[in-house]
């Protein structure tokens, strides 16, 4: 007997499951009754109202808020002008460009991304531009070349001209 008694122990002991085993089961049960009523849940919509109506009420009188002008963003990019910013082509004619095809008749900011711009050619930078040089971004005029700035200008405390030639600020 005691041959049948270890036999049906043995498979008592296969059947009973372990407390690891039953715990993770009961959290992939948890699991399962979550992701169910996720993918089953309704779409919630706002109402129309405002948290001032809401708190306030709507009120008679409805006032319209003012129209606006489009927002137009004026920040131009020397390089996108053709401004190559290596130290030795010549950086007047985008610079020259990007002005009179965009500061003549409005204001505008001028970015200035890392590189050496060389200006061979005096220059006069408007009154309504904003210069903006980024961290190793230099201005570099030639020999003889005076290049005059009557705009602001905004740039950390590293340098921002080089060169030879000379860099003016007319004051407003």
């Amino acid at each position: 007997m005691q041959g049948g008694t270890c036999m049906s122990e043995e498979k008592n002991k296969k059947r009973i499951i372990s407390r690891r085993k039953l715990l993770a089961s009961i959290g992939a049960a948890g699991v399962a009754l979550a992701t169910r009523g996720l993918i089953q849940a309704n779409t919630v919509h706002a109402d129309n109202e405002s948290v001032s109506e809401t708190v306030y009420g709507a009120g008679t009188e409805k006032k319209k808020p003012p129209e606006k002008e489009p927002f137009a963003f004026d920040w131009h990019n020397i390089k996108d002008y053709g401004a190559r910013g290596n130290g030795s082509a010549d950086d007047f004619p985008a610079l020259s460009q990007l002005i009179s095809a965009r500061l003549s008749a409005q204001s505008g900011t001028v970015y200035l991304p890392r590189g050496t711009y060389r200006i061979g050619t005096n220059l006069t930078i408007p009154a309504n531009a904003h210069l903006v040089f980024d961290n190793g971004a230099l201005l570099a005029p030639d020999a003889g070349v005076t290049v005059t700035i009557a705009a602001t200008i905004s740039a950390g405390t590293y340098r921002i001209f080089a060169g030879s030639g000379s860099v003016r600020q007319r004051f407003r």
